[in-house]
């Protein structure tokens, strides 16, 4: 199939690809941050496990961000609550 660049999808392509970016949207989000915030669109280190260690340090920080910004919005939860 020849590439057809700049030319408007139809709508049926358009439909699936809103159905496909519902899925999508919740792992590119990750990376996404890692590069944007983080400085990680490129590796910048020589060797795998340099760029492991960047990345998984990266992977903390993001958590990190996720659990203090959860803690702003819900606080801690109740210990006595068994649900």
């Amino acid at each position: 199939m020849p590439e057809k660049r700049n030319n408007p999808l139809s709508a049926e392509d358009s439909r699936r690809n809103d159905e496909i970016a519902v899925i999508r949207a919740g792992g590119e989000s990750p990376f996404a941050t890692y590069k944007s915030r983080y400085g990680l669109a490129r590796t910048r280190f020589m060797g795998l496990a340099k760029n492991m260690t960047a990345y998984g340090i990266a992977a903390i920080a993001h958590n990190l961000r996720k659990g203090a910004k959860f803690l702003s919005l819900y606080g801690l939860p109740d210990p006595n609550y068994a649900g």
